[in-house]
């Protein structure tokens, strides 16, 4: 596990280390706290520090049912996160505005957000941005679903275009560039 005795203390409180169960939830400090050490181990946390990431999954049962599955790291990815497949040394460029159709519905923006937020599928609001310099703003943009006034809120891995999340490295005789 981890040499941080401050952590090691949080853990134990939430249930984190050993047979204790894991709690579904978790605040944003205790997140970022995690985020930090296995950011200062330097590899992803399923080899590493190995800390469980809180979820709704019944892991005890997850790991009975894919004991005979082929791949062997499904279960350690659903207990301690997949790891980022980002592998480029600079970070990825963030995005300064949403696309259009996200500004134009900007209720249907904020619901979604609240909802995520509450289902503890994503954490903020942050006033700097937590995981620097290896975060990255993503643009929003809505649909509108097929026979219904709501709207679907889409997260735009895409974007910017060259220096998006999902965009491949540009390898050329000089190295990897941005």
């Amino acid at each position: 596990m981890t040499s941080n005795l401050a952590f090691t203390t949080y853990q134990s409180q939430l249930g984190l280390a050993g047979n204790l169960p894991i709690p579904t939830t978790m605040d944003k400090d205790g997140l970022l706290m995690i985020y930090d050490i296995v950011a200062a181990s330097k590899v992803p946390n399923y080899k590493g520090e190995r800390i469980r990431i809180p979820s709704g999954l019944n892991l005890e049962a997850w790991k009975e049912e894919l004991a005979d599955f082929h791949d062997v790291q499904l279960w350690d990815f659903l207990a301690f996160g997949w790891p980022m497949s980002y592998q480029l040394p600079w970070p990825p460029r963030s995005a300064e505005n949403n696309h259009p159709s996200a500004v134009h519905y900007p209720t249907h923006i904020e619901s979604y957000i609240k909802k995520e937020v509450e289902a503890g599928a994503i954490i903020g609001p942050f006033k700097t941005p937590p995981f620097s310099p290896w975060s990255s703003v993503s643009p929003m943009l809505t649909r509108q679903k097929k026979g219904s006034r709501q709207r679907r809120v889409i997260i735009d891995l895409s974007w910017p275009i060259g220096t998006s999340v999902n965009d491949p490295p540009v390898i050329s005789r000089g190295g990897i560039s941005p």
